[in-house]
């Protein structure tokens, strides 16, 4: 039994993906937060930088969801990189402004409609940015000669 199952995509190509979906996400928002100032910079950037750690587990697991699957999956699982930031931060963006500008109702209010805005850009936008990031990283790693560099 053949203990090195091949996977569509590499490791590599996983994580950048996961990140520069996740930055995507991320910079509007930080944007936003820093326009606002509904919360202080070294909580946001401390919370962005978690977030962003996220990111690169987020493409750690798809990778393995590719290995186990022989490949089958890998398309199912770099399309689930944009599904987690983009309801992240739909929840983050909402409630924080919510809480901040209108109460405890407002937020509750405000973390529901921007986590269902978040998860149809997500399912819009975000797969499509995904795949298409994968794609261009493995094929910029692949040299003329079909070696990956």
């Amino acid at each position: 039994m053949n203990s090195e199952v091949p996977a569509k995509f590499s490791l590599r190509t996983h994580v950048l993906s996961a990140f520069i979906t996740h930055l995507v996400f991320a910079i509007p928002s930080l944007l936003l937060f820093i326009a606002l100032r509904p919360i202080g910079l070294r909580s946001l950037f401390l919370i962005f930088g978690m977030f962003s750690f996220g990111s690169l587990l987020i493409g750690f697991f798809s990778w393995m969801i590719d290995k186990g699957s022989s490949g089958e999956n890998s398309m199912i699982a770099i399309s689930s990189h944009s599904g987690i930031p983009s309801k992240l931060y739909g929840f983050f963006i909402g409630s924080t402004l919510g809480f901040q500008f209108g109460g405890t109702m407002c937020g509750i209010i405000g973390a529901i409609l921007f986590l269902l805005i978040g998860r149809w850009i997500g399912l819009r936008i975000g797969s499509s940015l995904s795949l298409n990031v994968a794609n261009y990283i493995q094929h910029s790693l692949i040299d003329e000669s079909g070696k990956v560099n």
